[in-house]
């Protein structure tokens, strides 16, 4: 009788773990059941900076914006703030700066760790290894942290593009390129480390991605639902296309120009659609 006790007990206590694993991966998986944009957690006030910035070409209402938002430590804030001195929007061109912003943000620990996230997520279902009750998954999803590594790298192989600290350098531009694809699941699954991988300010550090890089990985269904980080990764595929579609920084090729472009135009980036009527 006790026997039939234990092992009624032993069962259930089983059926009680699978039943809650069931329960903690339905939650943790709710926002993909559906079609609704995930939340990338940027603040209301640093999406009105963005919408001046990048849709009302208001440069000054953005920086003032972009300003506070790094006072208050939002790494977001801190690589757009970055990208107006990069880029001179709004303010005069400040090289230096912008490298102290990008700084910031490429050693941020929020950042790494959620850069670090993209190199292990299993592109079947979009989920990381978890260590829940019965090792479930975790879903991943790129958030604010992403879209500041994103702008900063941008913003980096804008600088190696135009040669503003001296001679053009194409070549590393492209791995820039290839980097932040990389640091949003277009790589295959591998699992880098990020003191090799990361740019620093300045030049470039290892960055071992052609053996790992896959495009067709990227997890376009999941970035189309995120709204600044799909026009921050449109931007990258189009610029990668044009890479290889005129043969600057990478060997040329027709084909691997097609598959950014299309990728692209995927994620709403109409100048891909022109590009690719023109090949």
């Amino acid at each position: 009788m006790c026997y039939e006790k234990r092992v009624n007990h032993g069962f259930w206590s089983v059926l009680e773990k699978i039943l809650v694993g069931f329960l903690a991966l339905w939650v943790a998986f709710a926002p993909l059941r559906g079609d609704e944009n995930f939340d990338e957690k940027i603040s209301p006030s640093l999406y009105e900076g963005i919408q001046a910035d990048l849709f009302n070409q208001n440069y000054k209402k953005a920086y003032e914006i972009y300003e506070q938002a790094n006072k208050k430590g939002d790494v977001l804030g801190t690589a757009l703030l970055g990208r107006l001195y990069a880029y001179g929007l709004g303010v005069e061109a400040n090289l230096n700066k912008a490298k102290v912003y990008f700084h910031i943000v490429l050693n941020n620990p929020a950042v790494k760790k959620e850069v670090s996230k993209a190199h292990t997520y299993n592109s079947l279902d979009g989920s990381n290894p978890g260590e829940g009750l019965l090792g479930e998954r975790e879903p991943y999803i790129p958030t604010y942290l992403s879209a500041a590594m994103i702008v900063v790298n941008l913003s980096l192989a804008h600088m190696y593009e135009e040669g503003l600290e001296g001679k053009k350098d194409p070549k590393k531009a492209f791995k820039l390129y290839k980097l932040i694809l990389a640091n949003v699941g277009a790589n295959n699954g591998h699992g880098w480390s990020l003191t090799n991988m990361l740019p620093y300010v300045g030049g470039l550090a290892r960055l071992p991605v052609s053996k790992t890089f896959n495009l067709k990985k990227l997890p376009v269904a999941l970035l189309r639902r995120l709204p600044f980080i799909k026009i921050l990764v449109g931007q990258t595929l189009y610029k990668m296309g044009m890479a290889y579609k005129m043969g600057v920084g990478t060997g040329r090729s027709h084909k691997k120009a097609k598959e950014c472009f299309n990728m692209a135009f995927d994620l709403g980036n109409k100048e891909a659609l022109k590009a690719m009527r023109d090949l």
